[in-house]
């Protein structure tokens, strides 16, 4: 091979990778702008705020736009899942304020009115853990439990903040698998995608069991999008203390409406041993 052909190999080998990286992360993420409805338009007082996100050499990274919802002394960092936005999932953010918390809702890099960037796993973990900053912030006058809840993808993003900040009081992780590869495998798309060759991994399940956070898992038992099968093998790999809430039904994003009983019971709860822990 002359040295002009090896060169020419090189870069289209080059130019292959990051167009396959950048197919990965479109079909993962599929970025959502949905900017409407908000909380005003239901009643409730809100607050649009916006994060500056930046990297280990505190350089500027971008904005993320979030809602602030104040409500009692607990607090919740709400992180969406693909294909959504804090639009898009706002039932499940007032249903999380009306079980009596403050929510944070963050639209990521890439979706919303957030700075617009094609999203990675690490993009993501790194806005999360700028919100999860924020929201100790300003939630600093506050005596209650400060909680992430991750729905589907965005339950990878929680166990990844999890894993850096161990000072999150509680995890709740609706929708949770235990890593993309097994998504491929257990659903067959795109099973004949080698693992070895995804650059977005989300490997919950190598992560779970060193996460001393307390954590609650909600899953659907006929979950039509990720199986219960791979939440029932996360929770078996975590470490304690853990608890579960499986709910009869068959939806993926509105899991948690089909048994809004069970599931406030289980969100108050929290807030009950926090209250316990704490005196």
């Amino acid at each position: 091979m002359t040295k002009v052909s090896l060169l020419f190999f090189i870069s289209l080998t080059l130019i292959s990778a990051l167009f396959f990286d950048h197919w990965q992360r479109m079909k993962i993420f599929s970025p959502s702008h949905q900017l409407l409805p908000t909380p005003e338009e239901r009643g409730i007082p809100f607050k649009n705020v916006w994060i500056t996100v930046r990297n280990q050499q505190n350089e500027d990274k971008g904005i993320l736009h979030a809602w602030w919802l104040p409500n009692k002394e607990a607090s919740i960092l709400y992180l969406h899942g693909n294909d959504s936005s804090i639009s898009t999932d706002i039932d499940k953010i007032l249903q999380i304020w009306n079980a009596g918390y403050s929510v944070l809702a963050v639209d990521y890099r890439g979706f919303g009115q957030s700075t617009k960037i094609l999203p990675s796993e690490s993009s993501v973990t790194e806005d999360a853990m700028a919100a999860w900053q924020y929201l100790k912030w300003i939630s600093s006058g506050k005596n209650g439990i400060r909680a992430v809840y991750g729905h589907s993808l965005g339950s990878a993003i929680a166990i990844n903040l999890g894993q850096q900040h161990p000072e999150v009081d509680y995890l709740i992780l609706e929708g949770s698998f235990t890593s993309i590869a097994d998504i491929l495998k257990e659903t067959g798309k795109y099973q004949w995608l080698p693992s070895f060759l995804l650059t977005q991994k989300f490997e919950s399940f190598k992560k779970i069991k060193t996460i001393a956070i307390p954590k609650l898992f909600i899953h659907c038992d006929k979950d039509s999008v990720i199986p219960l099968s791979l939440a029932e093998k996360l929770y078996e790999n975590s470490s304690t203390p853990k608890n579960k809430l499986i709910i009869n039904g068959d939806d993926h994003q509105a899991c948690s409406y089909a048994a809004q009983s069970d599931w406030k019971n289980h969100m108050q709860q929290i807030l009950k041993i926090k209250n316990t822990s704490s005196k």
